[in-house]
């Protein structure tokens, strides 16, 4: 017999907290969410504190038995996810510190976001192709260095000299997390595509080598490991299928962050960092030297022009024309305006993107400070 203790909401479904009759207060705790198609029942266990001397359990273990909708026990299975394959702590849009476990729905979709790419998706066909993007060793011959990041909307932005990937989570890897949100026919998007697109960068066992001496595997995973959940995923979306639940984002391989940064800068107006404020300027002096560089080379453009028209004010057969007269005319009072307006032009993005950051900063402050607030008026 198991005791209904409170009913709450896990992941956005409701769940009945079960406590068994006959265990040890404090040693099991069972967790009954339901889902549209499957039942799921979940019990954590601790290891045994006492003999251990510590105050703490050393490790949990979350045992979860899938059910059929039918309810035909003869199609139960049971298997294991250890906590080990989540990361310690992941930070919620609210910028605190959380434990995946606390709602592993809301760490999904902040560990796999691509929401920035997302927001520009009918931009992207000037900024990469559609089609899966090319294996590691390709990457390698490129010159691109392979940069690990845990933001999921900088996986597969390249620039000249690297690409930046999100190296697979082990819970990725699992396969109770395979069957709960990778299975048809609702699978987790944001989790397939990561997934499908390390099946076009890891083909071969090459691929996997350089991959795994990059950290975008986990420590002991395997290349037969990977040869099976490689082909599981195409039995289970061949061709071009798996396009039909992955987001816009994962329909377009390779992505080039130049072309990124000037559809933010336009676009959205993120005048100061582009599309990431971790790829662009890191600080005011930064964008100074960018843009400083571009100033320098038309005003040495314009200096060799106005030499050369110099040139052949001297010399009988251009002295006399009035085409070249005028272009001379017209080119010396460019050359005086244009580098006035660019340098203003300059200083205006960066009055502005200054001021925008200053404002975002503060509003910040606030809503930090109101927080606070509130938390000390709590008796």
């Amino acid at each position: 017999m198991h005791a209904i203790g409170a009913v709450h909401r896990i992941g956005g479904r409701r769940a009945a907290v079960i406590v068994p009759d006959n265990s040890p207060a404090a040693s099991e705790l069972i967790l009954l969410t339901r889902s549209a198609t499957v039942w799921t029942e979940a019990y954590k266990e601790e290891d045994d504190v006492k003999k251990r001397g510590a105050s703490r359990p050393s490790r949990a273990v979350l045992a979860m038995t899938v059910r059929s909708a039918t309810g035909d026990p003869a199609s139960w299975s049971t298997t294991l996810i250890e906590d080990r394959e989540l990361p310690a702590c992941f930070r919620t849009e609210a910028r605190f510190l959380a434990l995946p476990s606390s709602d592993l729905r809301v760490f999904l979709d902040q560990d796999l976001c691509v929401e920035r790419i997302n927001r520009v998706s009918s931009y992207l066909w000037p900024v990469g192709r559609p089609y899966a993007p090319r294996p590691i060793n390709i990457q390698l011959v490129l010159d691109r260095a392979l940069t690990p990041t845990t933001d999921a909307s900088l996986h597969l932005v390249w620039t000249s000299k690297r690409i930046f990937l999100k190296p697979l989570p082990r819970y990725l890897l699992s396969d109770t997390f395979y069957k709960l949100f990778l299975d048809l026919p609702h699978p987790h998007g944001l989790a397939l595509g990561l997934l499908q697109s390390y099946l076009a960068l890891v083909p071969t066992e090459l691929d996997f080598d350089l991959a795994r001496d990059a950290h975008l595997f986990p420590s002991g995973y395997k290349w037969e490991d990977w040869r099976a959940l490689t082909r599981r995923v195409l039995d289970d979306y061949p061709g071009d299928s798996v396009y039909d639940h992955v987001p816009a984002r994962y329909r377009y391989g390779e992505l080039r962050l130049t072309r990124l940064d000037k559809i933010y800068r336009l676009r959205h107006g993120e005048l100061l960092h582009g599309y990431s404020n971790l790829t662009g300027p890191n600080s005011y002096v930064d964008f100074f030297v960018a843009n400083h560089v571009v100033v320098t080379a038309a005003i040495v453009y314009a200096i060799v022009v106005l030499t050369a028209m110099q040139v052949g004010l001297a010399v009988d057969g251009l002295r006399n024309a009035d085409v070249f007269q005028r272009a001379c005319y017209g080119f010396s009072i460019f050359a005086i305006v244009a580098p006035i307006f660019v340098m203003g032009s300059v200083v205006a993005i960066f009055v502005v993107a200054f001021f925008a950051n200053w404002f975002r900063t503060a509003t910040v402050h606030r809503a930090e400070r109101r927080r606070s607030m509130k938390r000390d008026s709590v008796p």
